[in-house]
């Protein structure tokens, strides 16, 4: 952050600022690893209104980009991770691995099928 804000103290920086590093950081990185990013400039800044630093967040205006969403579906729907991988044309699954966020219902589910119930007896 350091090389694009340089000298700016924490209450120096805008909205507008924050607009133009999203823009300059989508030149090198994809929007899902920027709105990381964003993540926890906005973290940052929401901790320093809290804790007295700065009167106002310049960040809370600031709107993440849109992401693809069809992994998160495909995953869901139940096609498996490895198709996805494919799919999505993913070197290694670890990426694929970002949009799978299991549900307390798809654990419920593994748990039924690693753990088979036992029948009781008439």
């Amino acid at each position: 952050m350091k090389p694009f804000f340089g000298p700016k103290k924490l209450d120096g920086v805008t909205s507008w600022d924050l607009e133009r590093y999203k823009s300059k950081r989508t030149e090198s990185l994809s929007k899902a690893s920027v709105n990381r990013e964003l993540g926890i400039i906005k973290r940052i800044f929401k901790l320093a209104v809290e804790w007295g630093f700065l009167a106002s967040n310049p960040a809370g205006g600031v709107k993440l980009f849109r992401e693809d969403e069809r992994p998160i579906r495909a995953l869901r729907a139940g096609i498996d991770l490895v198709t996805v991988k494919e799919l999505l044309g993913h070197a290694d699954v670890t990426t694929t691995m970002r949009y799978a966020h299991p549900t307390p219902e798809t654990k419920r589910t593994a748990v039924d099928v690693l753990v088979p119930q036992k029948k009781v007896a008439d």
